[in-house]
């Protein structure tokens, strides 16, 4: 197994301010305004798809920064 370092309290919690604030910008109206032009992704309208693969991306972020000892 490689040698890993292990997370601090303090240093976890800087990680998910960090992805607090990563989600502050992918969420907020100008960036979402660039997927508002009603083009379609595979079918899907591309602001559906935007919100859920960047919620899906930052649930898969938190829960790697909290498993990690």
């Amino acid at each position: 197994m490689p040698n890993r370092q292990h997370l601090t309290p303090a240093n976890r919690s800087a990680r998910l301010f960090g992805i607090f604030a990563l989600a502050l910008l992918t969420f907020n109206y100008p960036l979402v305004q660039v997927f508002e032009k009603g083009n379609l992704l595979l079918g899907i309208p591309a602001i559906y798809a935007y919100f859920f693969i960047t919620w899906i991306a930052l649930i898969i972020l938190i829960f790697k920064t909290l498993q990690e000892r």
